[in-house]
């Protein structure tokens, strides 16, 4: 098994600081920030490629930079993919407000991204209609990102709900798909299966 080193979300910055002091054998960028910091740059990220580490993007900022710099940069996931696809998709919607160091950086919001997935989740298994699912998916789309949350986009979509609208809603509210979260740690799970790939190539 591989050693991992997990690291804050990724800044202007981060990847040669890690780079400099870990010598790591492969990095993958998962989530950045990109409001109080400036976000981490495309640059660095080829900088990176160019001394033969390989740099793998996926989740969020990591699936987005993955999109944008390819073919240089590996990106792997269904964001990344989703990305690649539909080249003019905006950046919040894997954009979400995460707490402090302290607390482990916690989400504070939900991704649009997740947010759609758990909709269209829950049409698939006929928990919702196919009004409601529209209603749902555009309010979640005109929310902005620092108050997107499924509550809030619940709230927004009903604001004349029927009680089995909001029925409906209580039921799905517990099964938000947490796209970003899987896609993390199914990352770091092949990373560490690749690592003596990378290293003996």
């Amino acid at each position: 098994m591989a050693d991992v080193i997990c690291l804050a979300p990724a800044v202007q910055g981060s990847i040669i600081a890690a780079v400099q002091r870990y010598d790591p054998a492969a990095i993958v960028i998962i989530d950045g920030a990109f409001q109080a910091e400036p976000a981490v740059r495309h640059k660095e990220i080829l900088w990176a490629i160019s001394q033969a580490i390989p740099v793998i993007g996926a989740g969020s900022m990591g699936a987005l930079r993955a999109a944008e710099l390819y073919p240089y940069m590996h990106g792997v996931g269904l964001i990344y993919r989703w990305y690649r696809r539909f080249a003019f998709l905006p950046d919040d919607a894997v954009a979400v407000l995460y707490g402090p160091k302290a607390v482990n950086f916690s989400p504070l919001t939900h991704a649009l991204v997740d947010l759609r997935m758990t909709v269209r989740a829950a049409w698939r298994r006929n928990l919702i209609s196919t009004d409601l699912s529209g209603r749902l998916e555009n309010a979640a789309r005109n929310l902005n990102f620092r108050e997107r949350t499924l509550s809030r986009m619940v709230r927004e979509a009903l604001r004349e709900a029927s009680d089995h609208d909001i029925e409906a809603c209580r039921q799905i509210s517990q099964e938000l798909s947490f796209s970003k979260r899987n896609a993390m740690h199914c990352q770091l799970c092949n990373l560490c299966k690749k690592m003596h790939w990378w290293r003996r190539n």
